[in-house]
C-alpha cells in the first residue's frame, strides 16, 4: 500500500482540533437506523483509483439511548451509568480501528478511528459496524462509486434529537484521484502538495436538516452488457 496511505495521521487539519465495483459510502447514516450520533467531528476519506482507501474519524460519538435516559432522568444511578458506558467502550474497542475511545459523560465518547484497506471486489466496510452504521462503504458491480454522507435524520428521529438538544456538527472531506461524475460538495480544491491529480471535496455539517453530501465516482469500467461479445 502506498506510503501516502500509511501516513494517515497527518491528514487531520490542525485548524480543526476541539474501488472493479460500486463503493457506497454512507456517512452519518440516518439516526433512526443508527444509535450513534457523531458530533464535533472531522472525518477524512481518501480513495485512490486503484482501490486503496483510508479513513479517519476524529470527534465525539453519542450513544443516543443512554444519553436520552440520562438527560430525561430515566437513569440516575451513577454506577449503572458507568456500567453501561463501560459496556459500550468494550464493544467499540473490539474494532482495532479505534485507536482511542474515551468516555466523557452522558453516553458520549471521544474517539479517534483510523482504517486502511483496498477494494478488489464486492465487499462492505461499516463504521462502527453493521447494523449501527454512521459510515458504510459498499462495493457493487456497476463500476460507480457513490459517496453519500447522510447527515440528516428521519422524521420523528429528527424531532427527538432536537428535543434532546442533540445536533450533528462537524466536517466531511473526501479526496480522490478517480473521475467524479456528480457531487454537491460545498467546496472543491486541487493542487495538493504530494498528491498530483487529486481533488478535495468538503462539506460542513451543521444540523440534521441539510441535504446529504454526495460524490459519485466512475471507479471501474462497468461490466459488459448481457449478450455482448
Amino acid at each position: 500500500m502506498p506510503m501516502a496511505f500509511k501516513r494517515i495521521t497527518g491528514w487531520i487539519s490542525l485548524r480543526y482540533r476541539s474501488l472493479r465495483a460500486v463503493l457506497v459510502l454512507l456517512f452519518l447514516a440516518p439516526l433512526a437506523a443508527s444509535c450513534y450520533m457523531p458530533d464535533d467531528f472531522l472525518t477524512e476519506i481518501r480513495i485512490a483509483k486503484n482501490g486503496d482507501y483510508a479513513l479517519i474519524f476524529k470527534g465525539k460519538m453519542v450513544w443516543v439511548p443512554l444519553y436520552k435516559d440520562i438527560v430525561t432522568g430515566a437513569l440516575k444511578d451513577v454506577s449503572e451509568i458507568r456500567d453501561k458506558e463501560a459496556a459500550i467502550l468494550r464493544d467499540l474497542q473490539r474494532d482495532e480501528g479505534f485507536k482511542q475511545v474515551r468516555p466523557i459523560g452522558r453516553g458520549t465518547f471521544d474517539v479517534y478511528y483510523e482504517r486502511l484497506g483496498r477494494f478488489t471486489g464486492t465487499s462492505q466496510v461499516s463504521f462502527p459496524r453493521r447494523g449501527m452504521e454512521i459510515l458504510r462503504m459498499e462495493v457493487r458491480k456497476n463500476g460507480v462509486l457513490y459517496v453519500v454522507a447522510a447527515t440528516g435524520a428521519k422524521p420523528g428521529a429528527r424531532e427527538e434529537l432536537q428535543a434532546l438538544g442533540l445536533t450533528p456538527n462537524g466536517k466531511v472531506r473526501v479526496m480522490t484521484d478517480a473521475t467524479v461524475i456528480k457531487t454537491n460538495a460545498e467546496n472543491k480544491s486541487t493542487g495538493i502538495p504530494g498528491y498530483p491529480g487529486w481533488v478535495v471535496y468538503d462539506w460542513s455539517v451543521n444540523g440534521p436538516n441539510q441535504p446529504a453530501p454526495i460524490v459519485h465516482i466512475q471507479m471501474f469500467p462497468p461490466p459488459p452488457a448481457q449478450g455482448a461479445k
